[in-house]
């Protein structure tokens, strides 16, 4: 029986050998196989395989070439020992052995997913979508995905994974499987970073099964992934920054047993940086103390964009964004707070602040960045304001 794996890391197993994608030289050689595999029910033509390797016509003799690659890959092949070619030829075009007895996780896959699609009840359904997520490892063909002829099949495969582990979390839920919903959700955010949703599913399901601590993991990963990218994080995921408090701790401590838990993290040098959310419950705070006492308090918020004013790429606006936090830290008070408030913003909480001192802090982080990074290519712009208390307005 030949295994081929084509979810995550390509490879073919036999019982004596498996091939593995490693060797960069033969980039040609593994495409051409793992074209036959994607087509493994039909016949492909010479001309489709000189425009699958040579699209744009580099080869001077194509026929000879791609005789030379099949030569190659059937060489390689031959370690497998299946008894049978792997690839066959017959009147200009070629195949996969449809003879050799093989076994695909894709096409294993689809048919757990449609077997989940009937009229069945629901615990059946749920082995079928569990087998089926199992088997995805990580997208189809990942190494190429590139490659145009992957590039749709990569997203068919991948969308109905994620269909399946939605629909899988909402049976394991109904049946109060929980551990389970946590398993495959951590599984799915590693392989799609970028779905809110799912990281939202997770960090709900951690706070429900009372895990805190990694429920404010995951929160705190999930906002910097979105944060980083150049995208502000939806009211949905940020609203569950509560679950990652120890709301639901109904245990009795003495007064040095919350003493010690509160003490059990390091105090941050610098100015207070924290989440949005946090920063949300500073700022009425330090609004309610206004109040009372008519201190002044200042908002600022930095902005950062590149020349023309846009928001600069992902990989730019994270570099940046890390070095203007760094001034920030050194720059201000150690009773100053600070967040990030969007992707590319920055809000600056100064109590007790005339609007002379918020203008010396802010001139103090503009030079300290413009200092440790005097070859920065964007634009760091101010704004702020004194937010009085209710009473003065």
């Amino acid at each position: 029986m030949l295994k081929i794996t084509t979810f995550g890391e390509f490879s073919l197993s036999s019982e004596k050998h498996t091939l593995t994608e490693q060797n960069k030289r033969s980039r040609k050689m593994w495409t051409l196989l793992q074209y036959f595999i994607a087509n493994h029910n039909r016949e492909i033509s010479q001309n489709e395989l000189i425009e699958l390797l040579w699209p744009e016509g580099e080869s001077d003799n194509p026929s000879g070439a791609l005789k030379t690659q099949l030569h190659r890959l059937r060489t390689v092949l031959e370690k497998l020992e299946t008894g049978e070619e792997v690839i066959i030829s017959t009147l200009g075009a070629y195949a996969f052995n449809s003879r050799l007895p093989h076994e695909a996780d894709f096409e294993l896959f689809e048919e757990y997913l449609e077997k989940s699609g009937g009229n069945i009840p629901d615990n059946e359904r749920l082995e079928y979508l569990l087998k089926a997520i199992s088997l995805y490892k990580g997208d189809f063909l990942h190494k190429s995905a590139l490659d145009p002829w992957v590039m749709p099949l990569n997203a068919y495969y991948h969308s109905l994974y994620i269909k399946a582990v939605n629909q899988a979390s909402d049976l394991l839920y109904k049946a109060g499987r929980k551990q389970e919903i946590a398993y495959i959700c951590r599984k799915a955010v590693i392989i799609d970073p970028m779905d809110e949703a799912l990281h939202c599913r997770l960090i709900k399901t951690l706070g429900e099964l009372g895990d805190t601590k990694a429920a404010a993991e995951q929160y705190r990963y999930a906002t910097s992934i979105f944060l980083d990218q150049g995208i502000t994080p939806s009211e949905e995921l940020t609203s569950l920054y509560g679950i990652t408090s120890a709301e639901k701790d109904k245990s009795i401590s003495s007064i040095s047993e919350v003493r010690k838990r509160l003490d059990e993290m390091e105090m941050p040098r610098g100015a207070f940086f924290c989440q949005f959310e946090l920063f949300k419950h500073i700022y009425r705070l330090e609004m309610r103390d206004a109040e009372r006492s008519r201190t002044p308090v200042h908002l600022c918020i930095l902005t950062i964009t590149e020349a023309d004013g846009s928001i600069p790429d992902g990989a730019l606006l994270k570099k940046v964004c890390g070095r203007l936090i760094s001034a920030v830290s050194v720059s201000l008070r150690t009773s100053d707070v600070y967040t990030r408030s969007s992707a590319a913003q920055l809000a600056l909480l100064l109590p007790n602040t005339t609007q002379q001192t918020c203008v010396k802090i802010i001139d103090r982080v503009l030079k300290k960045f413009k200092h440790d990074n005097p070859r920065a290519a964007v634009k760091i712009t101010a704004q702020y304001e004194i937010l009085q208390a209710k009473g003065d307005q």
